[in-house]
């Protein structure tokens, strides 16, 4: 039952939500994320940050390793091109 609160909660967000584990592999998006990023979220989950976002800017994974290693968060905006062409500013926030 918690797991399913959880994911209604997750579900409902207006914003995209990532989840990452140590070694960067996807663990979780939630559905707007999946709306966001308009492609199944089976080509996601359990894939490596950079085998799913090949042509990511650099800086999300310097973001990503910086967050990890202090512990602490961080945020950046930056321009991001979907697997369909279209373009989008994103403010990323890493927790």
């Amino acid at each position: 039952q918690s797991e399913g609160r959880l994911r209604a909660v997750l579900d409902g967000m207006d914003e995209g939500l990532l989840v990452l584990d140590r070694d960067f592999r996807v663990l979780d998006v939630n559905a707007e994320g999946g709306r966001m990023e308009g492609r199944p979220l089976s080509e996601m989950i359990g894939r490596h940050h950079d085998d799913v976002w090949p042509d990511a800017d650099p800086r999300v994974m310097q973001l990503y390793r910086e967050v990890m290693s202090n512990q602490a968060p961080a945020s950046l905006e930056h321009e991001y091109t979907k697997p369909s062409g279209e373009k989008l500013w994103i403010g990323l926030r890493a927790f």
